[in-house]
């Protein structure tokens, strides 16, 4: 998979699962930046992205005594991103602008 090197985003969630097994989440930010060829203004835009760890012994060993927001983390994975046909319209921006 993919290998990727950002900041936690706020502090992880630690929940239990009904078979009494911990379960870490937390979410990690990607950011793209691209000058708008009309206006040569500087544009950014960020994706959250939540990771979630399911393996109990790298959550009570890494992520819970470790872990806290703008902590560097490295996922190594596929990122799949599900968006809402509102947000991608939302997101398409001025037609100037370089695609994404």
């Amino acid at each position: 998979g993919d290998v990727y090197k950002r900041q936690v985003g706020k502090d992880p969630e630690i929940r239990m699962t009904q078979g009494g097994d911990k379960v870490a989440s937390f979410s990690v930010a990607t950011s793209e930046r691209w000058k708008d060829k009309t206006t040569g203004e500087q544009k950014e835009h960020t994706d959250w992205h939540r990771v979630v760890v399911f393996n109990q012994n790298i959550v009570e060993k890494m992520i819970e005594p470790h872990i806290k927001k703008g902590f560097l983390v490295t996922v190594t994975g596929k990122v799949r991103k599900v968006e809402m046909r509102e947000q991608s319209i939302a997101l398409l921006g001025d037609s100037n602008d370089e695609l994404r």
